[in-house]
């Protein structure tokens, strides 16, 4: 680490670089990155949009327009952040009520144990896990590539602290108990960067939209300017005009978030210039910036790993948007097979006679054959092959819905499932420490010596221990049934997610195999309905030319009475050599009608 901050530049080498370059470049801000220099955002993201990002990628980048209002997911996740931060301070501030006179009980432990660790120091190390165990678990539910992005520089940090055999910590999990292994300093840090992390996430970015349009138009975006500049002498350094009337004119909301000056409101014009003067607020661009280069452990941020990650993440919304539009496509056709269902149902009718004839086309499972077959189905009144054919359509198309909605379902149960162990982790340690100090309160002396005036003060005093050791362990009693029941409840929800899960498994697998055999149905009837139309042609000509040859060899055979059998057997030959073919081809129609009658059958 000593080599690491011996690397690092001075606060005065820092200032003369930037004073370098704003008398060079007329600006101190400088962007590196494919062996290139750019002094404005502009053209640094042009170079990435031009010849970095492709270009099915390029239209999922969001639109950087600081006038457009913010949208509905911006805004829903921004009011999670905030109540997410709220409830990390809310954590921080717990160690302050440890000095009232009667303080209630924080993080379940009794207070004599709290004593202990209050002089230990491991009080803060607990409030900070509790804030890291928390950002973590409301991490989890977010976009996987948010999630990735606190989670690994986490992980990669305790990997860095704690050897091979000693750490459980996954490059993608991070083991609650090896933040127990940690110096506290180590913890504090994390829960610091992280606190920050939600605080930049919980940071509106976006201007409310305006309702007067003349303010509007007065209204000038600040965007990413350089907050200080040199004087036109160029030998003194101050703020720059812009910035400081954009601090002039601008309060803090009741949401705490700055907000245009109104009407007399301030009339002397201080804004919220003395805030960034002290720290208490800071521009939103050098925010971003200070909290990109503020990373865990010894490896520092590049803008190669950014711009990584800024790919990954286009690539899993390119997945998402991929699955969108399966979804929207499977939602038309699913309508507009609907329609068709209910046009059909109107042409055709809906009676149980077709399910008659189903039921007299199959007997004991098998499929009947030949006239029977026949008979049957026109006694039932079967339904054209055209409409079988699409109702066949309409199982696979429903079929292909419902295993999308399965694997979207079959995700988020994954990552319940996921959140559900972290939580189980980070709560069953402080189930053991409550069991262990349980057992000492219970072994513990009642410390009934001493010298006492009389009899009656030293039972007083031993009523007064007596007392205050059982109320301390009721109390630390009450905890531990408490975590013990909070533990049971994961527990069966990470039972019954698990077997939800293997459930959805078996539906897939089901479905899938349904969804195969339905598809090869569809294909082999249409297969064999081309066949049928192929054949039809020869079919009928084959079957007249038969008829043909037999009428001519029985009217040989009646004229020619006096050449006996000869004839006959003469006319018979003809009629067999010259319909030989056709017959064949008779006969293949037919059995292509029998294998079409059999998957009639199969389908209904």
């Amino acid at each position: 680490m000593g080599a690491d901050l011996a690397l690092e530049a001075s606060l005065e080498e820092v200032l003369d670089e930037g004073l370098r370059r704003l008398h060079e470049r007329g600006t101190w801000k400088l962007w590196q990155f494919d062996d290139k220099e750019f002094t404005d955002a502009e053209s640094f993201r042009a170079h990435l949009h031009e010849r970095r990002i492709p270009p099915e990628l390029l239209r999922l980048l969001p639109k950087d327009d600081p006038r457009a209002p913010e949208r509905p997911a911006e805004a829903a996740l921004r009011q999670r952040m905030t109540e997410l931060l709220a409830r990390c301070q809310g954590l921080g501030r717990a160690l302050q009520e440890e000095e009232q006179p009667a303080p209630p009980r924080t993080a379940r432990r009794g207070r004599q144990r709290e004593r202990q660790l209050v002089s230990e120091g491991a009080l803060l190390r607990d409030a900070n896990v509790d804030i890291i165990c928390a950002v973590v678990e409301a991490m989890e539910q977010e976009h996987p590539q948010l999630y990735a992005s606190v989670l690994r520089p986490v992980t990669a940090f305790v990997a860095e602290l704690l050897g091979e055999g000693v750490r459980a910590t996954k490059a993608d999990e991070l083991a609650p108990e090896d933040l127990d292994k940690l110096p506290a300093e180590e913890v504090a840090r994390i829960s610091e960067w992280l606190t920050e992390k939600v605080d930049a996430l919980s940071t509106k970015t976006r201007i409310d939209p305006k309702e007067d349009e003349e303010e509007e138009e007065e209204e000038e975006q600040m965007g990413d300017v350089d907050l200080f500049a040199l004087t036109p002498d160029g030998g003194a350094l101050t703020v720059n005009a812009k910035w400081l009337q954009h601090l002039q004119e601008r309060l803090l909301g009741d949401d705490g978030h700055p907000r245009k000056v109104r009407d007399g409101e301030d009339p002397h014009s201080l804004g919220l210039v003395l805030e960034w003067v002290y720290g208490s607020i800071v521009s939103t661009a050098e925010k971003g910036r200070d909290g990109a280069k503020r990373q865990l452990g010894s490896h520092l941020p590049s803008a190669p790993a950014a711009f990584d990650a800024l790919a990954a993440a286009l690539r899993d919304q390119a997945a998402l948007e991929e699955r969108r539009r399966v979804a929207k496509e499977l939602l038309a056709e699913m309508l507009r097979s609907r329609r068709e269902a209910a046009e059909l149902a109107a042409a055709h009718g809906s009676s149980p006679a077709g399910g008659d004839a189903a039921s007299a086309l199959t007997a004991g499972g098998e499929v009947a054959d030949g006239p029977t077959a026949a008979a049957a189905a026109a006694a039932g009144g079967e339904l054209p092959d055209d409409v079988i054919v699409q109702l066949l359509k309409r199982e696979a198309l429903l079929t292909r819905a419902k295993l999308h909605a399965l694997q979207w379902e079959r995700g988020r149960m994954e990552r319940e499932l996921r959140s559900l162990r972290t939580q189980i982790k980070a709560g069953e340690p402080e189930l053991e420490r409550l069991k262990r100090e349980l057992d000492e309160l219970k072994h513990a002396p009642r410390g009934l010596e001493g010298s006492y005036r009389t009899a009656a003060e030293m039972e007083r005093h031993r009523h007064q221990l007596a007392d205050a050791a059982i109320e301390e362990q009721l109390e630390v009693q009450t905890a531990f049934r408490e975590q013990g029941s909070k533990l049971q409840a994961l527990y069966d929800r990470k039972q019954r997610t698990e077997y939800d899960l293997v459930k959805r498994d078996n539906e897939v697998k089901q479905l899938n195999g349904w969804k195969a055999t339905v598809d090869n149905l569809v294909e082999r009837f249409q297969d064999m309905l081309a066949q049928r139309a192929a054949l039809a042609p020869d079919a009928a000509a084959a079957a007249a030319a038969v008829a043909d040859v037999a009428g001519a060899g029985a009217a040989t055979a009646a004229g020619g009475a006096e050449a006996g059998s000869g004839g006959a057997e003469a006319g018979a030959g003809a009629g067999e050599g010259a319909g030989g073919a056709e017959g064949r081809q008779a006969l293949q129609a037919a059995s292509v009608q029998v294998h079409i009658n059999k998957m009639r059958c199969a389908a209904l």
